[in-house]
């Protein structure tokens, strides 16, 4: 019976919210729940890679991006109002749909960072229409390639430009979120911000310029110079992956 119970207590905590309105402050701390799963998830396919799992390491690297998609189609539920539930049934459809956020993370924070030496991340991308979903699914499952069945590790083997391209993007755009949410107080301060600006009656060029300085200020904050921000993987407890040597 314990084991039974266990897997509905499992099903009920499972099913979510999936439609709930989300608070100002629920959506910050999803925000950068998203950057930080999303990095986890890149420094996973680089172990992955490392270890020659290359059709698993590309899945993950795609599973990055699309986690980093969640933050933008997030900030939309600013201004979404408590009791509109068909725009918030909308928006959580959105974050689940793979086409979509596979389409936004690529465009994310371009326009805001395009003045400084952050735009630098936005200059690798697939090209439209890429099949990125269809790979991401192949690097799981057996599937025909042509006339014959492909095991996964050898098709991404002799994809390595792809491979490549995958994980340049991913790190690329993680640097490129990073001076917005790779603390739950810099996407506090960016939904705040968010909710109390008004757009209409502002040209674009003004409300660029708004949210530039403040990329430009958290920019200095973190680290006085671009080149000093480094993606590192999260600290491990476990001495799973390598021993530590005595001298």
């Amino acid at each position: 019976m314990g084991g039974v119970g266990a897997v509905m207590d499992l099903k009920e905590l499972l099913s979510g919210h999936t439609e709930k309105s989300l608070s100002k402050k629920e959506i910050a701390k999803y925000m950068h729940f998203c950057y930080m799963n999303a990095r986890d998830l890149f420094f996973d396919a680089k172990l992955l890679l490392e270890n020659r799992r290359y059709a698993r390491a590309f899945s993950l690297c795609v599973l990055s991006l699309e986690e980093l998609a969640k933050i933008p189609i997030l900030a939309n539920g600013v201004h979404l109002k408590k009791d509109d539930k068909e725009r918030w049934k909308s928006f959580w459809a959105s974050l689940r749909k793979h086409e979509v956020k596979q389409g936004v993370w690529q465009y994310y924070g371009r326009l805001l960072l395009s003045k400084t030496e952050r735009a630098k991340y936005y200059e690798s991308k697939f090209p439209k229409d890429f099949p990125l979903d269809k790979l991401k699914q192949r690097g799981f499952y057996v599937d025909f390639i042509g006339k014959e069945p492909m095991i996964p590790n050898i098709l991404f083997l002799h994809c390595k430009t792809v491979r490549d391209a995958a994980f340049k993007i991913a790190e690329d755009r993680l640097r490129a979120f990073y001076p917005l949410h790779s603390k739950i107080e810099y996407s506090e301060e960016l939904v705040k911000f968010a909710s109390k600006t008004k757009i209409d009656g502002m040209s674009k060029e003004e409300f660029i310029d708004i949210i530039l300085k403040r990329v430009k200020q958290k920019s200095n904050t973190f680290a006085g110079k671009d080149i000093v921000i480094t993606l590192r993987p999260p600290k491990m407890k476990s001495a799973c992956l390598k021993k530590k040597t005595t001298s």
